[in-house]
């Protein structure tokens, strides 16, 4: 009684009635009811119990599957990469709707940039100005500096150090100055077609 129940589900099973089809590496043509091993690596016409067909690809590897999958990941990340560089646009567009908005930020943010610039070159003028009284008096000295008193060593290392000091925050900001400019000039490049008067209508 088992045995004809199993028969009885056997029969009714859909898989019993595909036919898969496939032609292999030889040239020859091969027709199974189960995917057919000798054409794993490609594609395999099914014809399934009401007569439909469908194609099943090759089956991959699971290294192969792992390479389909990071690079699915990739071209993933790629279009995110484009759909949010063009929500960044469209974002500056509104924020800057022409160019003399766009020129206005520039100058403002350069000019906060060059404001520090001022402040560090009025210390180092102060420093200049005290170089000047250490050098008075280490003139004293002239022949053999090391015999100068160690609080007068000590003043002259000490503005030597904030000469360094100075020199490298101007250097920095200067360095951050040319950034801002190139980060607003990739901006114009890339809001022009917004600034057109093609593209404002």
């Amino acid at each position: 009684m088992l045995a004809l129940a199993g028969a009885s589900h056997a029969q009714k099973s859909p898989s019993a009635s595909m036919v898969y089809s496939c032609v292999d590496a030889a040239g020859r043509r091969l027709t199974a009811d189960r995917p057919i091993p000798a054409c794993a690596d490609r594609e395999q016409q099914v014809t399934m119990p009401g007569g439909a067909v469908r194609t099943v690809g090759p089956a991959y590897s699971e290294r192969e599957r792992a390479e389909q999958a990071a690079q699915q990941r990739r071209e993933a990340e790629e279009r995110y990469r484009a759909n949010d560089g063009k929500r960044r646009e469209r974002a500056l567009a509104t924020r800057f709707p022409t160019k003399a908005a766009h020129d206005a930020e520039r100058a403002e943010a350069v000019d906060v940039l060059r404001a520090q610039i001022r402040i560090v070159q009025e210390r180092r003028t102060f420093l200049l100005e005290d170089r000047k009284k250490i050098d008075q008096d280490m003139e004293f000295y002239k022949k053999d500096p090391s015999k100068a008193p160690a609080p007068l060593q000590a003043r002259l290392d000490g503005n030597r150090r904030d000469f360094k000091e100075v020199d490298e925050q101007i250097a920095t900001i200067n360095e951050e100055i040319k950034a801002t400019n190139l980060r607003f000039d990739a901006e114009a490049q890339s809001l022009k077609p917004y600034w057109t008067p093609a593209a404002s209508k």
